[in-house]
């Protein structure tokens, strides 16, 4: 950040071009506020972060819709949330009830002399790998995918942003009370896994499968909330004020509801979060990501599947795992992770055979007691609210024809 700046400075004194030198005066000013907001971090939440200290003893990274009315009620609640979850249900349009009212976030809270997280990154068209980079210029390095070299356009290439300092509602005379529709949630998130540090390996051979496990207790996921049909979010830097869709005009409204004197807004903005916790990668050493029917469809269900036989296996609990898919080298791994800040160490004892076999017999068992159709799902099944973003993909059908073909069902099997 501070070559940034320094490279920056070196460029207006060099130029006598004042439509330059405003340009340059905003991004020293942009990388001069991210400069305050590393210096003023605490350090126990940067040790929290990078698990260095247990995090759910020190959450860290929870932030607040914070009610900007006058009436009394407002002042009696606290809407707080973990980062992973506020970038949804705080996001600008999305509504809370508490306290007998409905709360609309109208945008992000800001801090003067304090600059916002902002990352580029993108998931590739081809395979979907995702990728990152802080954004420290105008321009992004990320050119090609890491996983099946497909080249990005500059289309491909995303910004979101992190909320660190929380959500605000509008100051309205007074919010409505809720009625019988249920307020509005309309955004969801997916999570992506990108990298991790020093993993573990094992490779065992359980029925006719062939299954190599990476673990690591510093694997690096992101969280992003991608808006309406996935097009982000209007942002003014100036305000706060933020918009799921563009205000018609060149004007917009503070969350204060006065007349904002910058009319211009960032457009197509993504909200995001990364974080750091234990990792599970899993993969079928035999199949490629396009093998006869292992599409898309197929590794989605066996994921779900097999968390879910993490829960009925294990005894650990379902909302205490979560788990997305990750692309590499034509292949594709199921990739899970604990859902506790920092990891609990849950993931970790599925890095056992005996384990492992019987949360894949677990899998199966799952989905052929289920009584859907074998070409859906059902919450029974697979689905849960989480996974909502491919629920017509998942079919129980083609797992349990998988695991039945492929699992040797034995009261217990030999070590390696």
């Amino acid at each position: 950040m501070r070559k940034f700046y320094d490279r920056k400075e070196k460029e207006w004194i060099s130029t006598r071009d004042q439509r330059r030198r405003n340009k340059l005066n905003t991004d020293m000013r942009w990388a001069d506020d991210r400069m305050n907001t590393i210096k003023r971090r605490q350090l126990i939440d940067f040790l929290a972060t990078h698990t260095v200290i247990p995090k759910y003893g020190f959450p860290v990274d929870v932030v607040e819709l914070t009610p900007l009315s006058h009436i009394k009620e407002s002042k009696n609640i606290r809407l707080e949330r973990d980062l992973r979850i506020a970038i949804s249900e705080f996001a600008p349009g999305s509504q809370v009830v508490a306290n007998g009212y409905i709360w609309e976030s109208a945008g992000l809270k800001l801090v003067k002399d304090r600059a916002l997280d902002e990352h580029w990154f993108v998931v590739c068209p081809n395979c979907r790998r995702f990728d990152k980079e802080r954004r420290t210029s105008d321009t992004s390095s990320l050119k090609e995918c890491k996983g099946c070299g497909y080249k990005f356009s500059k289309n491909d290439i995303k910004t979101f942003i992190t909320p660190i300092f929380g959500f605000v509602t509008s100051r309205e005379l007074e919010p409505p009370k809720p009625g019988e529709s249920r307020p509005k949630r309309e955004f969801t998130t997916r999570p992506y896994f990108f990298d991790y540090q020093e993993p573990k390996e094992e490779e065992f051979n359980i029925g006719k499968l062939k299954i190599n496990c990476r673990y690591s207790s510093h694997g690096e996921l992101a969280v992003i909330c991608k808006g309406k049909k996935g097009a982000g979010f209007h942002i003014c830097f100036k305000c706060g004020a933020a918009f799921s869709k563009r205000p018609k005009g060149n004007t917009h409204k503070t969350p204060i509801g006065e007349e904002c004197s910058s009319p211009s807004l960032r457009g197509h903005l993504h909200l995001g979060h990364t974080f750091t916790t234990d990792v599970l990668t899993i993969s079928l050493e035999e199949y490629t990501f396009d093998s006869g029917r292992m599409d898309k469809s197929f590794w989605y269900s066996l994921l779900y599947a097999s968390l879910e036989g993490v829960n009925q296996a294990l005894g650990i609990r379902r909302q205490d795992l979560d788990g997305c898919l990750y692309p590499y080298e034509g292949r594709i791994a199921l990739v899970l992770f604990d859902n506790v800040p920092g990891g609990a160490g849950h993931i970790k004892r599925i890095m056992d055979k005996q384990n492992l076999y019987e949360v894949l017999k677990s899998a199966l068992d799952r989905v052929k007691n289920c009584t859907c159709g074998l070409e859906t799902s059902c919450y029974g099944c697979l689905r849960n609210y989480q996974n909502q973003f491919c629920h017509e993909q998942l079919k129980r059908g083609i797992i349990l024809e998988f695991l039945s073909n492929n699992l040797e069902v034995v009261e217990k099997i030999s070590e390696r």
